[in-house]
């Protein structure tokens, strides 16, 4: 059985069902084990995985994709037994936490126009679409958003629909997920994606 020195130490009771630990991940039998918890001022953010702990506040990524500070002293937040966390929050447990400190690479949204649509592929893979709605592509990279809609726009690397139809990038939609690590942003890209298309827009995500 493998194990790691590594674990998380129990600190102590903060109040009611608002537990205290320091953040240091530990891996049994090649699994994480890991700190959820929810936040009862945002719960459409789902549950989040403290990524480490301060004297203040827990350093959480939830669910959604957002990352956020969540102080001590909030009222209602709870310590939640997760045995089967989803593929997001599995990637993020999994990263060690100096990962996250070096995290650079960033998820974006580029509009499109909506000649895109017209695209066969485009199409084929949007059969939801509402007929005349956003039409986006969705992108992970290790450089600015800027930079990367920059080089789609001028062939350096280019997805073909972004240099055919990019038009702007739109961070409204994908800056408060920004950044993170390769290995949580690799997921979180076609997360994003199928959120998109909940929302019935067109999307293309390679």
């Amino acid at each position: 059985m493998e194990r790691e020195s590594r674990a998380l130490e129990f600190l102590g009771r903060v109040s009611g069902d608002t537990f205290l630990f320091r953040n240091e991940k530990a891996t049994i039998g090649g699994i994480v084990q890991a700190v959820y918890l929810k936040d009862p001022r945002t719960p459409d953010w789902g549950i989040g995985l403290v990524l480490r702990e301060s004297r203040e506040a827990w350093d959480v990524f939830f669910e959604s994709g957002r990352r956020r500070s969540v102080p001590k002293a909030t009222s209602g937040v709870e310590i939640v037994d997760l045995s089967s966390p989803s593929a997001l929050l599995s990637a993020a447990a999994a990263t060690p936490i100096r990962r996250w400190a070096r995290a650079h690479h960033n998820v974006y949204v580029v509009e499109l126009d909506p000649k895109a649509a017209e695209d066969p592929e485009f199409a084929a893979a949007n059969p939801e679409m509402i007929p005349g709605g956003l039409c986006l592509y969705v992108g992970l990279t290790g450089l600015s958003p800027e930079k990367r809609f920059r080089n789609h726009r001028r062939g350096h690397k280019a997805a073909r629909i972004v240099r055919r139809h990019g038009r702007r990038l739109l961070p409204a939609y994908y800056r408060q997920y920004n950044p993170v690590p390769f290995e949580v942003g690799r997921v979180l890209e076609p997360w994003l994606a199928a959120r998109l298309r909940e929302r019935r827009f067109g999307v293309w995500q390679n």
